[in-house]
């Protein structure tokens, strides 16, 4: 499978990764959770033409959204997204410690929803 996929789903251009740049695979032990830390990242999805990355690997309990000046910790729920540069980081579906989920988009009401599976 390719490192990263991009996709235009209804104008809106999403960038697809494991993890963010440059640790695409997540190998290193370190999780973000600075804005600074994802600039590298939020413009390696600008480069690829996007406005929206998303990736699943910190195993984020709902939706985590980070913009140029905040990192929003959101949980599970439905929320409103403008098209503006971001980066999202969603729940898995894998067994683990931590509430599985995944993430919903909806293009044209501009809403992404991050469903808990199970309790």
């Amino acid at each position: 499978m390719p490192d990263t996929y991009t996709g235009d789903f209804d104008g809106l251009k999403i960038f697809f990764s494991h993890f963010v740049y440059p640790d695409l695979h997540g190998l290193r032990t370190y999780f973000y959770k600075a804005v600074d830390e994802f600039r590298q990242h939020l413009g390696f999805i600008e480069k690829h033409g996007c406005s929206i990355g998303i990736s699943g690997h910190f195993h984020y309990e709902g939706l985590m959204r980070v913009n140029e000046d905040d990192v929003r910790r959101q949980g599970f729920g439905v929320f409103p997204f403008s098209r503006d540069l971001q980066y999202w980081c969603g729940p898995c579906i894998a067994r683990c410690q931590f509430s599985n989920g995944f993430l919903i988009i909806d293009t044209g009401t501009s809403t992404v929803e991050a469903v808990r599976l199970g309790m």
